[in-house]
């Protein structure tokens, strides 16, 4: 699969930049399918709304700010998109001068990875964000 390929390759040299004109640094990123976990039945609105309270980012990346992108609300009241995505960003550029950094983790839900790179999914998923308005400043 390309997309396993891709990670392995850039995790550690991965940025960003968004259309705010920030560039951030990727610090972990991970995918999951929306409906893994379905055992039965079809997915309903009630259903939807669970899955999309329930979904987070990995407990390995420690407590952080989360910016989880809601999807339409018709896609609430039919089908969720398949795949939902975690990217955990951050920035030497601090929002308030007194910090060192700025960081933020963004959740949300896409289509299935297909041919697409990890920053390509990554930078359709995360390109439009307000970095100042959703994102927490940090100390070393």
């Amino acid at each position: 699969m390309r997309l396993q390929n891709s990670w392995r390759s850039l995790e550690k040299n991965m940025r960003i930049k968004l259309k705010c004109g920030r560039e951030v640094k990727v610090d972990g990123f991970e995918f999951g399918y929306t409906y893994g976990g379905l055992l039965e039945g079809s997915p309903n609105e009630r259903m939807n709304k669970n899955i999309f309270d329930r979904t987070t980012y990995s407990s390995n990346w420690g407590s952080r700010k989360v910016l989880k992108i809601k999807p339409k609300k018709s896609e609430f009241k039919s089908e969720l998109k398949p795949t939902h995505y975690s990217v955990w960003l951050n920035s030497n550029d601090p929002i308030n001068s007194n910090y060192h950094g700025s960081e933020l983790v963004v959740i949300w839900f896409d289509e299935l990875p297909n041919e697409k790179t990890v920053e390509e999914i990554i930078q359709n998923g995360v390109q439009d964000i307000d970095w100042d308005k959703n994102a927490e400043d940090f100390e070393y």
